[in-house]
């Protein structure tokens, strides 16, 4: 399947199809940035299962890249689900 290449515009309908995460769905799902994740799979501590061929084509993931991610964000110490729900707590009233 690594030789297929995805159009970013059929994604998130491919991804569906096959199973797979988007890099968008990894991303919102893991809390990391786009940035990150792309950092990641270049330096290959993260592997998608159907690589990007270029601009206009998309990288699809197992979902089991999301274990990954964690506990690459537990070795260096960051949990930004945790940071991003602490941002939008509303203030208690005294």
């Amino acid at each position: 399947m690594s030789s297929m290449i995805v159009p970013t515009a059929l994604a998130e309908q491919v991804s569906d199809e096959l199973g797979l995460l988007s890099s968008r769905e990894v991303c919102r799902r893991s809390g990391i940035t786009y940035r990150r994740l792309d950092t990641w799979t270049r330096t290959g501590k993260i592997v998608p299962v159907v690589g990007a061929a270029g601009s206009g084509s998309a990288r699809l993931f197992d979902p089991s890249v999301l274990d990954e991610i964690a506990d690459l964000l537990a070795r260096i110490g960051e949990c930004p689900l945790h940071h991003h729900e602490a941002q939008h707590e509303r203030p208690r009233r005294p």
